[in-house]
């Protein structure tokens, strides 16, 4: 055996070896024995990415599905079928390997990797952040069923709004269906503790850009910094919150994001001061915003 055929030997036992445990669970050997390592490949990735104990009568179901979805191109290619042809019989088999699914499964196989483009099979969304971090949050079981159905009213939505505008380049505002979904399932506290792991890192982004512009304009005398960028923190958190809690009413998101900058961070009320009135070089202390 030349060299090429052993490495080629050697990384096939490998693979095979590596492909019978997935997660921790050893892929039924009527699986490995029986189907092609391509098969068993795609077997071993839905059981990993699904992270669940799979029966041997799952795993024969999804190596069959492999297995005929496999066939059916080869045969298309082997064919000279049309090429666009050949890319609607996939998207068909995509569509029919997400209904093997169950929404629990589909969700955690479509967020082990990236996602939240147009496209992708699971939105990015306050929806799929909840079920993300649903057990930080304190949401049950039911409620997880509950958000997994509205995650597919909400990629129904997406894929309506971008079939009708097909290139597009603005993108379907599903903020106010998601702010009454979640205001409906989840209590204040819950809502209240999602809405903080969604806004925080940026409301401390947005409070360390205006730090470093008070120092610019030499606004930052008289301020402590940690004490500072903790406030405006809080104001950019309490703002987005307000934002995102009441997205499915416009009266009630106003008055609330009226209310936060209404009591708004001095340093803030000095910036925006500032920002109106270019040639200003005080601390703005005289200024009621």
């Amino acid at each position: 055996m030349n060299t090429k055929k052993q490495l080629k030997f050697i990384l096939s036992i490998v693979s095979i070896f590596i492909l019978m445990y997935a997660n921790g669970q050893a892929l039924d050997t009527s699986i490995t024995n029986n189907y092609s390592n391509s098969v068993v490949a795609k077997v071993y990735d839905v059981v990993t990415k699904t992270k669940t104990t799979m029966t041997v009568a799952r795993q024969k179901l999804f190596a069959d599905f492999f297995e005929r979805c496999d066939s059916t191109i080869t045969d298309m290619i082997s064919s000279a079928s049309d090429p666009a042809n050949i890319e609607t019989v996939k998207t068909m088999n995509q569509s029919s390997f997400d209904s093997l699914l169950t929404p629990t499964e589909k969700f955690a196989y479509y967020t082990s990797a990236k996602y939240g483009s147009k496209t992708a099979p699971i939105p990015f969304s306050q929806l799929s952040l909840a079920v993300k971090f649903k057990d930080s949050i304190g949401i049950d079981g039911g409620v997880v069923s509950s958000l997994l159905l509205k995650l597919d009213t909400l990629k129904q939505m997406k894929d309506s709004f971008y079939s009708k505008n097909p290139g597009s380049k603005k993108s379907l505002d599903t903020r106010a269906f998601e702010s009454l979904t979640l205001n409906n399932l989840l209590s204040e506290d819950q809502y209240n503790k999602l809405l903080i792991i969604k806004n925080t890192a940026k409301s401390k982004n947005y409070a360390l850009t205006d730090w470093q512009e008070l120092q610019t304009r030499g606004l930052a005398s008289g301020y402590d910094s940690v004490t500072t960028i903790s406030q405006l923190a809080g104001f950019y958190l309490a703002r987005q919150n307000a934002y995102d809690r009441y997205a499915y009413d416009a009266i009630q998101q106003s008055a609330n994001i009226k209310s936060v900058y209404d009591n708004k961070p001095a340093a803030l009320n000095v910036l925006m001061h500032a920002r109106r009135n270019p040639n200003n070089d005080t601390n703005g202390q005289s200024f009621q915003w």
